[in-house]
């Protein structure tokens, strides 16, 4: 089996809590958009979170739900693309960035008007309705004012041009961007920030494990034998991930591999942790019985996953 808890993870299923409030209001932008572009009144929506905490998984299933097809006449409609913004973002490499998405090739030697020219021409004939821009604090970070207000108003040229809605993921400090410009931020939606997993939380631990079951359930069904949903595997799950969904479900990948027995126990798991977690700010591998993690250091280290995101800290 290749990476199932990522083919899991994208289903509507495991989305729980937060995470499918994120999902769902997304699918609802997108769901909205279905419509002649004459009759469709696009929307921006905001969805920002620290790295490893689900938005890539959100925006798999997002795609899975409206992949391209191709109508009677055989022209290939892509009612979705996912457009992942440049490091140096400016109107000629988002606009290459959008015909990289709907996999065109760029006429050679083209000026920037050509190239926005054909990025927009080549939305109309795809059928876009919805962008999904991933990395947007790119926008956020690597522009200085006067760059920053011609990214603004490009995006805004985007959505008038295409009338496709656009599903903004990126960092939290994107929403330096969303903010820079009143018109631009009147027209997004509530920007929804998804937040890790808390453990001093009561219901957010339940969350939690609720994810975690689901996932011990669809391995089960695939002949897996594992510990994941054992009452003594919260706390070192939580641990190894920080409450971050994303994070979790690349762990797993790494217990998946070469384990040619199926089963996840604490050993595999320990072993998964040991080398497939690059940041391990606890005094031991959480999986290893002699391990003691206090609920002190886990709140403290959510904390400064917080603070290293540019997220406020929430009231428990």
């Amino acid at each position: 089996m290749t990476n199932l808890a990522k083919k899991v993870v994208r289903s509507e299923g495991i989305f729980h809590a937060h995470m499918l409030r994120a999902y769902e209001r997304g699918l609802a932008v997108i769901a909205q958009a279905q419509v002649p572009a004459d009759k469709r009144e696009p929307q921006i929506f905001p969805l920002l979170g620290p790295a490893g905490v689900g938005k890539s998984e959100t925006i798999a299933a997002w795609c899975a739900d409206y992949p391209q097809q191709q109508d009677a006449q055989g022209k290939i409609v892509k009612p979705v693309i996912h457009v992942i913004c440049p490091v140096e973002p400016n109107q000629r490499s988002i606009a290459l960035s959008i015909i990289r998405a709907l996999q065109c090739r760029v006429l050679s030697r083209s000026s920037t008007s050509d190239v926005v020219d054909q990025a927009m021409g080549q939305l109309k004939v795809a059928e876009v309705n919805t962008i999904i821009f991933d990395e947007v604090q790119h926008l956020a970070e690597n522009l200085r004012a006067e760059k920053m207000k011609i990214a603004v108003n490009f995006l805004q040229y985007i959505l008038e041009t295409s009338k496709a809605s656009l599903i903004l993921v990126g960092l939290p400090t994107a929403q330096r961007f969303i903010n820079f410009e009143s018109a631009f931020q009147r027209r997004c939606l509530a920007t929804e920030l998804l937040y890790p997993y808390a453990w001093a939380s009561t219901s957010h631990r339940q969350d939690f494990a609720d994810g975690v079951a689901m996932i011990a359930e669809a391995y089960r069904e695939h002949g897996w034998k594992t510990v994941l949903d054992d009452p003594d595997s919260l706390k070192p799950l939580y641990a190894a991930c920080m409450g971050r969904f994303g994070v979790l479900i690349d762990f797993l990948s790494h217990a998946e591999t070469d384990n040619s027995r199926k089963l996840i126990d604490m050993k595999c798991l320990a072993k998964a942790y040991a080398h497939g977690i690059n940041h391990q700010p606890f005094s031991g591998n959480p999986f290893s019985p002699s391990t003691q993690i206090s609920e002190q250091e886990l709140n403290a280290e959510y904390v400064r996953v917080l603070q290293q995101a540019h997220l406020p800290i929430p009231k428990l």
